[in-house]
Order: C-alpha cells, then sequence, then structure tokens
C-alpha cells in the first residue's frame, strides 16, 4: 500500500479524535437528538464526495471524506450512548446503551459482506461501497425527528420543566413519571453546588478524580487491548498455504459475526449480572485467549495450528464482546452527573479515538511480528481486569443520583481515615512544643 493511500486511511482516525473531541459542546448547543441530527449531514457530504472521487480521480476528494467521515464518527459515538443513557429507564438502561456496541458490531459485519466480490467489493463500484453510510444517515434524518429530546438534557441543563415532563411521558408510555422528575430535580440542586465543571476539574478535583480516571482508562485500554489488531490481522493468521487468499474474506465475516452474536450477551444479561461482573470476566478471558494466540503463533504453521489460532482468536473476541466492547461506554454515562456528563465524556472517548490512531498508525510494524506484540496484549489484558476488579464501583440499576453518592460516600470515609492521622499529628506537636517550653524553663 503507498503512503497516500495510508494517508488517506489514518485520517478517520484523526477526524474521530476532533469531532469527539467537540461533543461536549455540540450536546449543550443544540441537545442530544439535534446533535445526532447535525452530524448526519457531515456523513452524507463524505459518501458524496466518495462517490464522486472514482470519476474525478481524485486522491484528495478521498482523504476530505475520511476526515468526514471521521468527525462524524467521533461526534455520533459521544453523542449516542449520551442520549440511549439519558432515556432509558435505570433497570434496563445498560443493555440498552450496549445496544450502541451491538450496532457498531453490525456495522463492522456488513462492511465485511458488501465488501465481498460479488456485492460491492469490485474496481467498478468500490466507490459505491465507501458511499453506503449515507444510506444510514439517511435513514437517522427520516427517523430522528420522531423521537423526543433527552428530557434530563431539558429539565436540568434547560430548566423546561413542562417539557421534559411531555417528552418523558413519551418515552415510558404513561403520564407516572413524578418519582423521576423528582430525582431529576434533586440532581440539579446538587449539581448546582458543584457550579460549571472544566477540564482542569476532572483532573485535579478529588471527587471528580476519582470518578474519570477509571473512566479514562476504560476508554483507553479498549484499544490497547489488541482487539483492532486481531481483527485487521486475522485474515492471515487464521488460515495456512494456498487457502489464504482464497478464505481470507471468508474467515472475516465469520469472525464478525461471532462478534456480533457474542455481544448480545450483554445486551440482555448485563443488567442482571452488572457492569463489573462483565468488565473483568471479559478481560480475563481476553488475556487467556492471547496467551493462547501467542503460544499458537510461535508454533510453525499446520492445519492444527489453524485451528487453534481460529479457537484463540474466537476466545479472545468473545472476552471482549462481553465486557471491554459495551462496558465503557455504560460507564461513560453512568459515574458523571448531568452537567459534568459530556466534558468527561468527551475526553474519555476523545482518548479513545487517540489511542485507534495509534495503534492505526504503528499497525503496518506490528504486522511484521505479531507474535511479539500478543505478548503485550496479554499483559495489558491481565492488568486490566486486576486493575477494574480493585477499583470499580457497580452501577447496574442505580439512578444517577444513586451512583454520585455511592463515589461521595467513598469520598467522606477517605477524609475521615484521614482525621484521626491529622489529630495524633497534632497532639505529637503539641507534646513536642510543651516539652520545649519546659527544658527551656529549666
Amino acid at each position: 500500500m503507498s503512503t497516500s493511500w495510508y494517508l488517506a486511511l489514518c485520517m478517520y482516525t484523526v477526524g474521530g479524535v476532533i469531532g469527539s473531541s467537540f461533543t461536549a459542546y455540540l450536546v449543550q448547543w443544540l441537545g442530544r437528538k439535534n446533535s445526532l441530527l447535525a452530524t448526519n449531514h457531515m456523513s452524507i457530504l463524505a459518501a458524496a464526495l466518495m462517490w464522486m472521487s472514482k470519476g474525478t480521480h481524485s486522491l484528495e476528494m478521498i482523504i476530505a471524506a475520511r476526515v468526514l467521515q471521521g468527525l462524524h464518527a467521533g461526534m455520533a459515538m459521544g453523542i449516542t450512548p449520551l442520549y440511549i443513557g439519558e432515556i432509558s429507564p435505570k433497570s434496563i438502561r445498560g443493555g440498552l446503551i450496549s445496544v450502541h456496541q451491538l450496532f457498531i458490531t453490525i456495522g463492522l459485519l456488513t462492511a465485511q459482506v458488501l465488501g465481498l466480490s460479488d456485492v460491492f467489493g469490485t474496481e467498478d463500484s468500490w466507490n459505491l461501497l465507501l458511499a453506503f453510510p449515507a444510506f444510514i444517515s439517511i435513514l437517522q434524518l427520516l427517523i430522528l425527528p420522531f423521537l423526543p429530546e433527552s428530557p434530563r438534557h431539558l429539565l436540568i441543563d434547560k430548566n423546561q420543566r413542562a417539557r421534559a415532563i411531555e417528552c418523558l411521558t413519551k418515552f415510558r408510555g404513561t403520564d407516572k413519571v413524578d418519582d423521576e422528575i423528582l430525582e431529576m430535580i434533586e440532581e440539579s440542586k446538587v449539581e448546582e453546588e458543584f457550579g460549571k465543571v472544566s477540564l482542569l476539574d476532572l483532573i485535579t478535583q478529588e471527587n471528580f478524580r476519582r470518578k474519570f480516571f477509571p473512566l479514562a482508562v476504560n476508554q483507553i485500554v479498549q484499544q490497547l487491548c489488541g482487539i483492532n489488531a486481531i481483527l485487521f490481522y486475522v485474515k492471515c493468521i487464521v488460515v495456512t498455504g494456498d487457502a489464504r487468499d482464497e478464505s481470507q474474506n471468508n474467515e472475516q465475516i465469520l469472525v464478525a459475526a461471532f462478534e456480533v452474536f457474542m455481544t448480545l450477551l450483554p445486551v440482555f444479561l448485563i443488567d442482571r449480572v452488572g457492569r463489573k461482573r462483565f468488565l473483568v470476566g471479559g478481560y480475563a478471558v481476553a488475556a487467556i485467549f492471547s496467551c493462547l494466540l501467542t503460544i499458537s503463533l510461535s508454533i510453525p504453521d499446520s492445519t492444527w495450528t489453524s485451528y487453534l489460532r481460529i479457537i484463540a482468536v474466537c476466545g479472545f473476541i468473545a472476552g471482549f464482546a462481553i465486557g471491554p466492547g459495551p462496558v465503557p461506554w455504560i460507564l461513560t454515562v453512568e459515574f458523571f452527573m448531568q452537567r459534568s456528563r459530556p466534558l468527561a465524556s468527551a475526553v474519555a472517548i476523545c482518548l479513545n479515538w487517540i489511542f485507534t490512531s495509534v495503534i492505526f498508525w504503528v499497525f503496518p510494524v506490528m504486522q511484521r511480528s505479531m507474535n511479539g506484540y500478543m505478548y503485550f496484549f496479554c499483559l495489558i489484558c491481565t492488568l486490566s481486569a486486576i486493575y477494574f476488579y480493585e477499583v470499580l464501583k457497580e452501577t447496574k440499576n442505580k439512578t444517577f443520583q444513586e451512583i454520585h453518592q455511592i463515589f461521595e460516600q467513598e469520598n467522606v470515609a477517605q477524609i475521615n481515615e484521614q482525621k484521626p492521622l491529622n489529630i495524633s499529628t497534632s497532639v505529637s506537636n503539641f507534646s513536642i512544643e510543651n516539652s520545649t517550653v519546659i527544658i527551656n524553663r529549666g
């Protein structure tokens, strides 16, 4: 692949970094629903550039289209979980946000199928393949106007109580929404005590840092765990010999379909089992199978090692799909309250895109020695499982106010633990000072 074409591919992640960093301002200015509507226009414009690039033989149009697609993806991946999380009942909130990850995997599978030579993967129709996302964007533009705005955004951010009640009534299918409205009002009162939250506050203030740091680590290790590298490399590691050129696309489609299937588990079970169990268990499973893949890659190619690698790849993807895939999006919504959530979410997802970009840029180097890098992925997954087992708070079936109280109680407990130490230190200092006075008098 030439440098210019590789640059065109990588510009997608650059657009993602830029787009995700603007989501906090966009959702506060336009609201959740209108922000999603606005981002779809970039996707349609990108598709138009992709479609025209073939006739004009313009690489510059492809690069511009990739940047626009990245901008759209970065914004959409930040806004969609916010919107879903804020309109969902607490009892099924985790499962509904997991649908966001489910459709990401469905998108990957769809791209693999459409890329087959029997569909759009030909010299004559590649531009149609790259323009296909416009179909999804047009569909959203037709459907989204009929959906209500986030009631939490209307009540807490805009102080529009009547509209918030109206929208919440539509979402719940009943006018018995007083308890949820009161909970939003209480949340608004609590947030007034903190005032406007800045990026510096997320990093320096203990009550925010305690939430933000695990959230940021979650988004970073989702990329560093190796999922993208393994998906890129799967066509080279699961088949051997002459079969590689003939069946690599089929292998990738089967792996993508398997990821879709495994992502269904958290959609239906995460609100019963819990976020922490799925995340820790997912990283543990991924660590085991990345270790197995490392071993299999060190063995000379043969039929049985090919099957061993297929098992290892599928096991790794299963571990990722049940936890590291969907859970970061859930926690991005649940860990913060309404007014601080957009900024915390934007920064965390921007970190996700930055490390996605890093993996994308260094992948050609990794591809030359995949065996060596699998040790790194195994280590990342192992350390992630240990870290999240120790620090992660369970948030299933809790309101945003209840989640906030969990962190506040931990802050208070830490302050109380420090008080006896300070008292003892003060007593010691007092005794030393008195002793000095007595000695001087003597």
